[in-house]
């Protein structure tokens, strides 16, 4: 879209304008409607409860610290250090949840050029799951700016014709990544399998990169991963006991949660005590059973070992429950804290049934088009599937633990950048596409086939920039 056109500077007032609601709108949600403080509950009371203690400067590490990944509770404990009231880490929040429409504006512009960039930033500042999150002292909304972030950083570093800025680039965006799995484990699946789509698959004809280049790109992100993930990896082996632990040990744990059978919750106990968790999916699927194990949550190869011993005795039902962890993810359930913890459930549950109608199938259509158009080969080195492959990551973790829709929404971004191109190029195509077809019938057809129908043609750079933004306009 030319950007002195009527259309271009309508769209630009409108992401300005959208912008400002979103941030009153945040303003409203989280320091007046919701404030974090008034629903200090479940896991929002153990990230709370940690950074209490970690504010202490006496306190001494021990497993129970090493639960989750240290991002979170972290900055709730800086901020808690310095404010008793977590009045600033209210602020905080606000803070975060503003910047992450954005950081999806980067991603869609760095993906499918301005134009997308520009409509993300709109819908993004409207999503309600990227302004309710920010309402609990939890990590999803950190999480959702770090990974749209580390994406967006390594495509436009992938762009630079300065070897220097690429691996400056790359080496940032891995720093990003670290930061992301300091926030919550499930960024380092999600983004591993981002990298190896790129690396292994992907082809931009608009980088032309060559295999070299993509490999020292690789090795500045692991560079720029390292000090931040090996600072956190000795972190929690030592709260550990000195039992090996890669970022926090509850991993096996959430393993014997998803394949131990349908129940509600599971009460690990051991001599120092007991701990009981359950997935919000089970209990909405309606499980009621409960159930005992006498070994501590934090031990990791008891949790496994157990896991495993049930899989073996129950192999078809634990394939059937691995599927339904994925379902949970996208559709089986409803989202957690919001539909159990207030009122505003109204919104979550509206929210929720308009991703499913209005982001995933889009996105699955545009990803079974693209591969229909350009063969198997083809989508496997598309820029669809790369911006699917995060989110293809998450399912492949919850298939081994357990899934719940709060696992998904930080990656949420990467569906709506994905759905806006499949509304640019089946909706807006489809319109322009009579008027064309009554003055040049071959052309508009050939037009379609090559844009409307497939997206980006093979040989061409990126599709959403280059051969769709005359469409829009």
């Amino acid at each position: 879209m030319d950007s002195s056109s009527p259309r271009a500077r309508l769209l630009d007032i409108g992401c300005m304008l959208s912008y400002l609601t979103g941030v009153f709108l945040r303003w409203r949600y989280v320091c007046v409607d919701h404030d974090p403080r008034k629903f200090v509950v479940s896991d929002m009371h153990t990230y709370v409860s940690l950074a209490k203690r970690w504010a202490d400067p006496r306190h001494v590490m021990n497993p129970s610290d090493v639960m989750f990944p240290p991002g979170a509770a972290k900055v709730f404990a800086y901020w808690y250090g310095r404010d008793p009231s977590l009045w600033l880490a209210v602020r905080y929040q606000l803070f975060v949840t503003v910047l992450v429409p954005l950081v999806i504006f980067g991603l869609g512009w760095a993906a499918f050029g301005k134009t997308n960039g520009k409509i993300a930033l709109i819908v993004s500042s409207f999503y309600f799951p990227f302004i309710d999150y920010g309402g609990y002292f939890l990590s999803e909304i950190p999480m959702t700016l770090l990974v749209a972030g580390t994406v967006a950083v390594f495509l436009w570093a992938m762009r630079q014709k300065s070897l220097v800025l690429l691996l400056a680039g790359a080496g940032a965006a891995g720093a990003l990544c670290s930061l992301a799995m300091a926030f919550k484990f499930v960024a380092l699946p999600a983004l591993l399998l981002f990298g190896g789509t790129y690396l292994l698959l992907h082809r931009d004809e608009q980088a032309q990169l060559t295999r070299k280049l993509k490999i020292a790109a690789a090795a500045a992100v692991l560079v720029g991963a390292l000090p931040l993930t090996g600072a956190m990896t000795y972190r929690c082996t030592a709260g550990n006991e000195g039992r090996f632990c890669l970022v926090s040990n509850k991993g096996p744990a959430d393993f014997l949660m998803g394949h131990f059978g349908r129940f509600e919750l599971l009460t690990w106990r051991d001599g120092h005590g007991a701990y009981a968790s359950g997935s919000p999916s089970a209990y909405q699927h309606g499980y009621r059973a409960t159930y005992e194990v006498n070994f501590a949550l934090t031990d990791g190869p008891h949790n496994s070992a157990k896991a495993w011993e049930w899989i073996r005795r129950h192999p078809g039902e634990a394939v059937v429950l691995s599927f339904e962890h994925v379902y949970d993810l996208f559709c089986g359930s409803m989202p957690w804290p919001t539909v159990a913890a207030d009122d505003w459930w109204i919104l979550a549950e509206a929210f929720h049934f308009a991703f499913i109608a209005f982001m995933l199938l889009p996105v699955l259509f545009l990803c079974f088009d693209t591969a229909r158009a350009r063969g198997l080969r083809g989508f496997l080195a598309s820029r669809e599937l790369l911006l699917a492959s995060p989110v293809i990551g998450v399912a492949a973790a919850v298939f081994i633990a357990t899934g719940e829709p709060r696992y998904r929404v930080p990656f949420d971004g990467f569906l709506l950048v994905l759905a806006i191109e499949f509304y640019r190029r089946y909706v807006f195509a489809a319109r322009k596409a009579p008027s064309a077809n009554a003055a040049h019938p071959g052309d508009a057809a050939l037009e379609l086939d090559a844009h409307g129908g497939g997206g980006q043609e093979a040989g061409s750079p990126v599709a959403g920039e280059d051969a769709l933004e005359s469409e829009v306009e």
